[in-house]
Order: C-alpha cells, then structure tokens, then sequence
C-alpha cells in the first residue's frame, strides 16, 4: 500500500488588532517585523508611524511549539522561531482572544479558524488587520466555512500565499 499527501485544506493566519484602534488597521510586512522582531525597539504605536499615538501596543499570540507561531515567524520575523520575548503567548484560544478583546492597543497573531470561532461577544470586539493592504481572504478565492457542533473551520482550498500551490 502506497500513501500520498492530499490536502483537502490550509488554515490561514490572521493578524487581529482591537476593534477600538481604529488608526492600525493596515501593517505592512516590514512595520509586522519591526514589531515583532527578537530586541525590537518598538513599544508604542506611535514607534511604527510617527501620526500613531504615543501608547505602549499590548502584544499577544500563540507560543513556540505552535504552527501558528512558526509560521508566523517565519514569514514575517524570517525566521522560524525567532521573535520578542516581551509578548504574552498562550495556547489557550479563548484566553488570547480575550486579551486582545480587553486591550485597546491589542496587536496579536492567531489562526483565522480560532479568529472566527471566538465568542461572539469577544469577536465584537476584535478585528483583523490587512497586511500590505490585503486581507488574507481577498488574497484565496477558495475560502469554504464549513461550522460544525463546535467550531468554525475557515479553509483555503488549493491556494498558497506566497508559495506554490
């Protein structure tokens, strides 16, 4: 018997802000670095564009160990595994999200599908960033929510950001 790799689908990572900040709602890839890069400077808003208030950003996402974490890192930080240690992490999907509900200068990293089956209440109140001036949706016409018992599965069939299909 012979298997093959087929895949039916690929989670998407969103970068979620406070749905209170209004002025953050666009980061480039270069700016997401910044931030998040090991012995980053930036601590304020106003450390990524000089027209942001001057308020320190409440930084939030998913731990090593995560996918989400070492995809993140690798494509915006550029490397695997490397990022700010002065960020608070947790695999907790609940809890992160409501990190970043409570603080209005939340920025924070998470998958798309752990995004969506957030609390409605929570998700109210959280919001996701373009990137470059897209969302990722824009960017995978192949976008299929499939909702089951106890979650929302966001999936991108058959499209890869920046990579092959």
């Amino acid at each position: 018997m012979e298997f093959i790799e087929l895949p039916i689908g690929i989670d998407a990572l969103s970068v979620v802000r406070n749905e209170a900040n209004r002025f953050a709602q666009d980061l480039s890839v270069s700016e997401l670095r910044e931030i998040w890069a090991p012995g980053s400077a930036v601590s304020n808003w106003s450390d990524v564009r000089d027209e942001w208030p001057d308020t320190p950003i409440g930084l939030y996402g998913r731990p090593d160990g995560s996918g989400t974490f070492d995809y993140f890192t690798h494509f915006i930080v550029g490397e695997a595994g490397s990022i700010r240690d002065d960020y608070q992490s947790t695999d907790a999907m609940d809890e992160l999200t409501q990190w970043i509900a409570d603080d209005e200068n939340a920025l924070g990293f998470l998958g798309i599908g752990n995004y969506l089956s957030a609390d409605e209440d929570v998700r109210d109140r959280i919001t996701n960033v373009a990137v470059d001036g897209v969302f990722f949706v824009e960017q995978c016409p192949g976008w299929a929510l499939h909702t089951t018992d106890s979650a929302t599965v966001c999936l991108c069939v058959n499209e890869r950001i920046g990579g092959e299909s």
